[in-house]
Parts: C-alpha cells; sequence; structure tokens
C-alpha cells in the first residue's frame, strides 16, 4: 500500500524538527497503527538535501521525501510496481528511484 501525505512523519531525518517545516507526528501513529509499506511526502524541500537522506525506514514502512532545491534541478521520485500475474490485488514488490541521485530504494512486504 501506498500513502501519500504532505509533511513527513516527525523524528525522521526527512524534515528538520521543531522548524516551519517539521513532519507530523500524526502521520508517525497512523504509520505505527496501518504499517503501509510506503509513504510519498513534501512539505520540508531542504532538509533531505541537506542531510542526503531522502528515505528512511519506520518499522516495515518505507518514507520518502526527495526534497527540492529552489534552483532546480527537479527532484522527483519514480515509484514501479510489481504485481502477481495470476490474480488480482496489491503489489508484491515496489522500487522507488529517486531522481536526479538515481538511487534506488526496494520495498515489499516482510
Amino acid at each position: 500500500t501506498l500513502w501519500l501525505m504532505h509533511e513527513p512523519p516527525a523524528g525522521t531525518p526527512l524534515s528538520q524538527p521543531n522548524s516551519l517545516v517539521a513532519g507530523n507526528e500524526e502521520w508517525v501513529a497512523a504509520i505505527e497503527r496501518f504499517s503501509p509499506w510506503l509513504t510519498i511526502s513534501g512539505h520540508d524541500h531542504l532538509t533531505p538535501i541537506r542531510t542526503g537522506r531522502w528515505h528512511h525506514r519506520m518499522g516495515q514502512t518505507t518514507c520518502v521525501n526527495v526534497g527540492q532545491p529552489d534552483a532546480g534541478p527537479l527532484h522527483y521520485c519514480l515509484v514501479q510496481a510489481e504485481f502477481n500475474a495470476t490474480a488480482p490485488g496489491l503489489p508484491t514488490r515496489m522500487q522507488v528511484t529517486a531522481f536526479p541521485w538515481q538511487e534506488t530504494v526496494i520495498v515489499q512486504p516482510r
């Protein structure tokens, strides 16, 4: 399962604590309760670039925020989902590639 959320979850390297772009505590509670495979957020554009961390693991959830510098280039992620070919259902595996870094993280149920 994939969740899109505006703010990253609080307490991760994906947002700056105690700032206007701090992460959201309520997302932490929701992630702990529901354990989605993947969350994608934004809100804090500079912290992921400053820390060099565009993804973070919370339990079984991979959280992603690729950031965005004011002067470019465009930062984005490509999510590729693989499905069981014999029956409809949730993805069996997702690959998230962050650009412009061209780094990849694999997301799948444990």
